[in-house]
């Protein structure tokens, strides 16, 4: 007995159809926003910085006044020593970081560019126009796009809407995530390991990858090969979350009882088993009510797989953002050539290196489903189109980067 295997896309898209999650948003203090998705593009109102300023403590002047200075030569300047906010033929008015500029100063003298003698300033360097001074806009000008829908929040965007005067800002609430696994030779970490047990280490890494998203995790443990007591969970957790995933239990084994048991639910209005990915192809997808099951993989590799994929992409397609990625991407030379089955989406682990001015792409050679290990080798992902029949060295890759590439 095999599966029938969907496309990725067409499941994406089903699934994005069809899942409605109520209240997912919320306006929260920019303080509480970091690791939070925004919801709304957000445009400066606010030229940044506001006007002209100085970046260093020196003497506001007009560039002109000291362009043949040197120190045989110095230019020397009238000094204001009163409140002065603009700039005449040979004057320097003091300023400090930060300060505005005064009118007609184009230019500010460093401290250690000049010398004050007898309430004169002597400048020993020249300055070209613009040395020390922020202009107004440089920054940020105002209409600029500073924060895009779907965009993770990061220190630096809180910084941006602050220098708007922003405080709050919309964002994707704390979605309800209940998660469970099935197996009887499952036990949790800091429990004793028996004989013929494993720790559960699947359910950690899809949880622990939801919640650096900001979702809210209700950890429902672990169910036995039962199929009543999987459907009871099954029940139990789409009555108190939006998004219900299973670990295990997906594949055409006996023991393997996690997707029938999904299927015998009542008011099910979508079900697939079979997903044209490599690794993760055995996992399962339903909707009930507008929430979405998920019945991941026991390995964590293709879990891991399978969330980032396919399930995220379609709760986050149905909500309106489709772009999300936490991810940065870049472009690599394939290292060798990179086999991939015609007909599947094959995500490839590797590894990018620094070579000269390019980067280069090397597969691991330890792929399966639960070799965790490769994650931690690994620090980029290569996908591999259905289309596609293979990679030849040299070829020019896409590819998703996990962690910093290597140097040589």
């Amino acid at each position: 007995m095999s599966l029938e295997l969907h496309r990725v896309q067409d499941v994406v898209n089903e699934l994005s159809r069809r899942i409605t999650i109520r209240k997912y948003y919320e306006a929260v203090h920019i303080i509480d926003a970091v690791g939070k998705i925004a919801l709304e593009d957000i445009i400066a109102v606010n030229d940044l910085p506001p006007t002209d300023k100085s970046v260093l403590d020196g003497f506001a002047v007009r560039s002109i006044d000291v362009l043949n200075a040197s120190v045989d030569n110095p230019a020397i300047l009238e000094l204001c020593h009163r409140a002065c906010d603009a700039i005449r033929h040979k004057l320097a008015i003091p300023v400090s970081t930060g300060d505005p500029l005064p009118l007609g100063a184009d230019a500010v003298v460093p401290i250690e560019y000049a010398e004050v003698k007898n309430s004169k300033l002597y400048v020993y360097k020249p300055i070209n126009p613009g040395y020390g001074v922020a202009k107004r806009g440089e920054d940020i000008k105002k209409g600029d796009l500073i924060v895009k829908k779907g965009t993770i929040l990061r220190p630096w965007h809180i910084a941006a809407l602050a220098s708007q005067g922003i405080n709050k800002v919309k964002v994707l609430g704390n979605i309800n995530v209940a998660i469970f696994s099935t197996g009887d030779e499952l036990v949790e970490p800091g429990s004793e390991l028996a004989k013929g047990k494993v720790y559960n280490s699947t359910k950690y890494i899809v949880a622990s990858s939801l919640k650096e998203l900001n979702f809210r995790i209700i950890d429902l443990g672990i169910v036995p090969d039962d199929e009543i007591a999987i459907k009871r969970k099954f029940i139990e957790a789409l009555n108190i979350a939006d998004i219900v995933i299973s670990t295990g239990g997906t594949s055409l084994g006996k023991r393997d009882l996690t997707v029938k048991t999904m299927s015998t639910l009542n008011n099910l209005e979508y079900f697939v088993h079979g997903v044209n990915i490599i690794p993760g192809k055995p996992c399962a997808f339903g909707v009930i009510n507008g929430k979405v099951i998920a019945c991941l993989s026991g390995y964590p590799v293709a879990a891991l797989i399978e969330l980032e994929f396919i399930l995220l992409p379609s709760v986050f397609r149905s909500l309106g953002l489709a772009n999300i990625s936490r991810y940065i991407h870049v472009r690599a030379r394939a290292k060798r050539r990179i086999a991939s089955r015609l007909g599947m989406m094959n995500i490839i682990r590797g590894r990018i290196y620094n070579v000269g001015n390019e980067l280069e792409f090397e597969p691991l050679k330890l792929t399966g489903s639960g070799v965790l290990s490769t994650l931690l080798k690994s620090n980029a992902l290569l996908i591999i189109d259905e289309t596609c029949m293979g990679i030849e060295k040299g070829d020019l890759l896409d590819l998703i980067l996990i962690s910093d590439p290597i140097k040589i």
